[in-house]
């Protein structure tokens, strides 16, 4: 229901009480020098999202923060300040930040391609995905599994101990028909890439394999994806491929 104004209740901080008043700019971009401004920030750290920013002082009560790695689509982000461990650990609470990245800045698969288009039961479909950064810092990468990889069509890398890791990116692979008990569209298949990272305009080519088990025509289809967060290039390089019997 309504609240009346009369109930509400102003929050009395203690003097030496640490808080946050101001972090600016909000919203940022990935580069930008964020200040954060308030009262007994001293011997702590910057925490966002419960990683650790780089942190440099900047005044009695200001302090200068970097982004940590990993920022890949725009989101939003708690920001807090802790000091201590355990009981006697003190934070403050937390601050919404918001991080702007235009469409174009964001990595991007650039070229893909599955071949054959026609093949036999038991044969491998070869899948051959290139990716952009276009990112202004490097992008950490997922590299497992370590490629070439091959999967079995009714595998899933969930099943095989690959998933997906949180602020990485990884490449996806499904299709339109149940595999394995999967349903259509379910991305089976991750694939990782051959190094960590993927430094500011550079490409990655990432070459994996489905060896492919159920006769018919079936559309198959890629997703780039930040990891813990969403897909970048979703649905994208939509390929029919024939599956002949034996």
């Amino acid at each position: 229901g309504l609240v009346s104004a009369s109930t509400l209740l102003p929050i009395n901080w203690s003097a030496a009480a640490p808080r946050i008043k101001d972090l600016s700019p909000n919203p940022a971009r990935i580069g930008d020098a964020l200040i954060l401004s308030g009262a007994n920030l001293k011997e702590g750290s910057v925490l966002v999202n419960g990683k650790t920013a780089p942190t440099q002082s900047i005044g009695a009560n200001s302090l200068s923060v970097t982004l940590p790695e990993g920022v890949l689509v725009p989101t939003r982000y708690n920001v807090v300040w802790e000091r201590g461990t355990g009981a006697d650990r003190v934070r403050t609470w937390p601050i919404t930040l918001s991080v702007v990245i235009p469409q174009a800045q964001l990595p991007h698969l650039i070229s893909a391609e599955f071949s054959p288009r026609t093949l036999k039961v038991g044969e491998l479909l070869k899948v051959t995905m290139t990716v952009r950064n276009n990112l202004p810092a490097p992008a950490p990468l997922t590299t497992k599994p370590a490629q070439p990889f091959t999967y079995d069509e009714t595998q899933a890398s969930s099943e095989m101990g690959f998933g997906e890791t949180f602020g990485k990116l990884h490449l996806r692979v499904s299709t339109d028909f149940e595999v394995g008990g999967h349903n259509p569209g379910s991305w089976p298949w991750l694939f990782g890439f051959d190094t960590p990272t993927l430094a500011p305009g550079e490409t990655a080519t990432v070459v994996g394999y489905i060896r492919v088990q159920t006769p018919g025509v079936h559309e198959f289809r890629i997703g780039l994806v930040a990891g813990g967060f969403r897909f970048i290039d979703d649905n994208a390089y939509r390929t029919k491929i024939t599956v002949e019997p034996k």
